[in-house]
């Protein structure tokens, strides 16, 4: 049997996102939600650097602050504004931007999504054997095995318990609840993990209509509302719909749009796991608060919120407005 041939050319768009999930230890994964990568690379049988091409959602990072020992890196922003940090510095970059990142060097690089719309960039880096990443703000260390595979550790030398295909080879990772449980959350990006988050919100939200759904979320998505999703077997059991903001009152903060858990899985920890982790990303992102609207009479979800800490702190009005005229 006579071996495939590489591609000659490709849309990079639709090239096959990574299906890696974050390789970094559970404890750090989380911090990854938000971010697409498309290889670039690998079907054409390119093996002596990556090509990647990413998108950050608002609030995503590119990866942990790291620095390699021996691996030349570069970006080039395709669209929107994301915020470099390279050692102590710090710089807005526009579309047409570039910048590259010697090894060696020791000095930390990272993207992050400070703004409202996505961010999509090329990442070009080489494959050189023996590499090794250090994370300036985090107690970790990766370093590139006999085989092409990294493997982490803390900084004493210390292992983790999993390691993985590179330090930052990674789509919206899969994060899971519990080591006895598969559940993963995620930050629905891809068309099908936004549709799959429909007979959720429909049960929240009646008024919605299935074949409007997919263009309603992308234009919230244009901004910053983002989707986080609790699965199970392929189906999404619990979400949330939230943003970052800011406001004159309460400044930065993590504002909840939707939270809704289907009722047959009501019970299960889901709706508390998906909070959790809004939190965390609040914290993270250093909101001064969690915010969020509940009707009247969703009294099961009362319950939940004022478990976690959340206290009535003001009325919501509304001005119904008729614009049929």
């Amino acid at each position: 049997m006579h071996e495939q041939p590489p591609r000659i050319a490709l849309l990079a768009s639709e090239a096959v996102p990574r299906a890696q999930a974050s390789s970094y230890p559970p404890e750090f994964a989380r911090r990854m939600l938000g971010r697409l990568k498309h290889p670039l690379g690998e079907p054409f049988g390119l093996t002596h650097f990556g090509v990647n091409l990413t998108r950050l959602e608002p609030g995503a990072l590119s990866a942990l602050m790291h620095a390699h020992d021996q691996q030349d890196e570069f970006i080039y922003v395709l669209e929107g504004t994301p915020t470099l940090r390279y050692g102590s510095e710090e710089m807005l970059l526009s579309p047409h931007m570039c910048a590259g990142f010697p090894a060696g060097t020791g000095l930390g690089h990272q993207l992050i999504n400070r703004s409202r719309l996505p961010v999509t960039y090329l990442e070009i880096g080489d494959r050189y054997p023996g590499d090794r990443a250090s994370y300036p703000e985090d107690d970790l260390l990766a370093t590139l095995d006999d085989g092409g595979r990294w493997s982490f550790t803390h900084r004493d030398g210390t292992p983790y318990t999993a390691a993985a295909a590179s330090p930052h080879e990674r789509q919206v990772p899969a994060v899971a609840l519990n080591p006895l449980m598969d559940h993963a959350l995620d930050i629905a990006s891809t068309d099908a993990q936004v549709e799959a988050c429909f007979p959720v919100l429909h049960a929240l939200r009646p008024h919605l209509v299935q074949h409007e759904f997919l263009s309603r979320i992308r234009r919230q998505q244009q901004q910053g509302y983002q989707l986080l999703a609790l699965s199970h077997e392929g189906r999404v059991k619990s979400l949330a719909g939230f943003r970052l903001t800011e406001f004159l009152a309460w400044g930065k903060v993590l504002y909840i749009d939707d939270f809704a858990t289907l009722e047959a899985e009501r019970g299960r920890g889901y709706g508390s796991a998906v909070l959790d982790w809004l939190i965390d990303h609040a914290r993270e992102q250093r909101c001064t608060a969690v915010h969020l609207d509940t009707g009247y009479a969703r009294h099961a979800a009362h319950r939940v919120y004022l478990r976690k800490g959340f206290q009535p702190s003001c009325h919501h009005l509304e001005l119904v407005l008729d614009i049929s005229g």
